[in-house]
């Protein structure tokens, strides 16, 4: 008897994306923190090239990691707290400046 192949009804690119995107909906993500990381590691690179230090550039390369590791991490309730840690001195410090508005009351002159 001969083996009959199976041929998929899907393409293998199609395959590869919907396989990507179900291994991605399970990951927390990029957040404010997220972003925060990334702005401070190009500012240690800068620093990095003026200083002609390699430390700084070692530093850069360890929170890009991290910012890797905490946007592929399953644990998002930790992430979420997290980046809720950092966002509270922000949260602060709006309240501080917002000021309460009036609500608007509609003229009563309709003619």
């Amino acid at each position: 008897m001969a083996r009959i192949a199976i041929i998929p009804t899907m393409k293998l690119t199609t395959r590869i994306k919907q396989a990507i995107k179900a291994w991605h909906d399970r990951r927390y993500g990029y957040d404010e923190l997220s972003s925060f990381l990334y702005a401070l590691s190009i500012l240690l690179v800068v620093l990095a090239v003026l200083l002609q230090s390699s430390i700084p550039l070692f530093a850069s390369l360890l929170l890009i990691l991290l910012n890797i590791l905490r946007a592929y991490s399953k644990n998002i309730k930790k992430r979420t707290r997290e980046n809720d840690f950092f966002l509270a001195p922000f949260r602060f410090i709006k309240k501080l400046f917002s000021r309460k508005k009036a609500p608007i009351q509609e003229s009563q002159d309709k003619s």
